[in-house]
């Protein structure tokens, strides 16, 4: 019989995705914190990780690869069970495929309706099992609303949220969105030669006439057909949100 520790984290803060996994600060439920807290307990345990993988994908490596090696009377440690899954119809999937199908025990070290023992849940303690995933896919609603709602803020305020901007458009170091005279020059230029006319604009004739005149991409290279394409929906879509605020 085997002992296994599933250790699980979600994304990192926007500020820390460009990061090595050393660089970024260690948090209470970071991989080495869960690693150190199942070791403790139990010391054979192999570790399993999932590292930046939501709660609600059933879709992880770490997870997958777990499931595959479990057989009776293995033992699966976590350190919460939101660790497990963030989707109380995932939670439940998951805790009658390691139980049921693989025949095998799962441990939370928070307690919440698992036992050390590894004796069977009884009713009351898989009734808690039930609060306690609705709970955490409750909060982990919330924190999606809250960002949305955050960035949508930011956005409203001319912040880039991701570093980057719409091309016409720079970022300061600080975030704040601004124009980009050689961009906006470029695209004065598509519009010269669409007449206006984004709707009905060829992008590969667009990319040689630029490229004619030129023109170079952010990169300093000639346009291509697929990089005019995206400039194009992205001028479209900037036209009908004004559209649509001045209506």
């Amino acid at each position: 019989m085997s002992t296994y520790g599933y250790v699980r984290s979600s994304q990192p803060p926007k500020a820390y995705r460009d990061r090595q996994p050393d660089e970024i600060p260690e948090s209470p439920l970071g991989i080495e914190s869960q690693r150190r807290e199942i070791l403790a307990k139990f010391p054979d345990a192999v570790i399993v990780e999932d590292r930046f993988r939501s709660g609600r994908n059933a879709r992880r490596p770490g997870l997958r690869s777990l499931l595959e090696r479990l057989g009776p009377g293995d033992m699966v440690v976590v350190v919460r069970l939101d660790r497990l899954a963030r989707d109380s119809a995932l939670a439940v999937h998951l805790e009658y495929e390691i139980e049921r199908v693989r025949e095998s025990r799962l441990v939370s070290l928070a307690g919440e309706g698992t036992s050390i023992d590894g004796s069977p849940p009884d009713p009351t303690q898989v009734f808690l099992r039930r609060v306690i995933a609705a709970q955490a896919e409750l909060q982990a609603a919330q924190a999606s609303t809250s960002t949305r709602a955050a960035l949508a803020v930011k956005r409203a305020a001319g912040v880039s949220t991701n570093g980057t901007a719409v091309y016409g458009w720079g970022v300061e170091p600080g975030g704040r969105i601004i124009v980009h005279p050689g961009e906006q020059e470029v695209l004065a230029a598509i519009r010269e030669r669409t007449r206006g006319r984004l709707w009905n604009a060829s992008p590969q004739d667009v990319a040689d006439w630029l490229n004619g005149k030129g023109y170079r991409n952010r990169a300093g290279k000639p346009f291509s057909r697929t990089g005019v394409l995206r400039i194009v929906r992205a001028m479209q879509a900037r036209e009908k949100t004004l559209e649509g605020s001045t209506a």
